[in-house]
């Protein structure tokens, strides 16, 4: 498949106006990364370049959370979509941090640096935790100890992903799987690019 034939694949894919603002954004955030030093892959995968963003919203705006806490929010751009009460989005990389704030923090939408192991003091009466597009990188013990973290915590919901390219270096990890009895699988579905399966989680003990 040539240059040109991908672009159009793409925008199909995406839409034309979704495309547009792929390319602005892609443009904005380099400008932003000059100032903030977050990753360059952050500037490469705005909201509108990643259609499975979208899903991952619509999943967990299908739970109406009172609290909802995003692990690994990088810029913030799914967290701060979500409909809650209160938003908090995690993050290890502080340079990505000060970025979101500086995108999205408000009075609702909170950012701050840590992972799965800062969800001790998080409370509310429906509290839903996201945790996308990252842990494919993790090997089994990594992610088992990841997720042990959000299994002790206090959530009812769970939005997560499964890899489907098998790339060197990346692991499937399946969560019905790891905590039988203890996490239901409420909603599944596919993003547009059928790269990735994306769940919503009730937790059930």
């Amino acid at each position: 498949m040539n240059y040109f034939s991908r672009k159009i694949k793409r925008i199909k894919e995406l839409g034309i106006r979704n495309s547009a603002f792929c390319s602005i954004k892609k443009i904005y955030y380099r400008i932003l990364r000059l100032w903030f030093g977050f990753d360059a892959w952050h500037a490469r995968a705005p909201f509108e370049c990643r259609p499975y963003k979208q899903v991952v919203v619509d999943l967990c705006n299908s739970v109406r959370s009172d609290v909802a806490v995003e692990i690994g929010c990088g810029l913030g751009e799914i967290i701060s979509r979500v409909n809650a009460g209160k938003r908090i989005g995690l993050d290890t990389d502080p340079h990505a941090i000060g970025a979101a704030t500086f995108l999205y923090g408000n009075e609702n939408t909170l950012f701050k640096t840590g992972s799965s192991d800062s969800l001790g003091d998080i409370t509310g009466k429906k509290v839903l935790v996201i945790a996308v597009n990252f842990h494919h990188g993790f090997t089994p013990d990594e992610a088992k100890l990841f997720f042990d973290h959000i299994m002790s915590s206090n959530f009812n919901f769970l939005v997560s992903d499964r890899t489907l390219l098998r790339q060197s270096g990346w692991y499937d990890h399946d969560l019905a799987s790891m905590y039988p009895g203890t996490l239901r699988v409420a909603e599944k579905r596919h993003d547009v690019e059928n790269v990735r399966e994306l769940f919503l989680y009730e937790k059930i003990t």
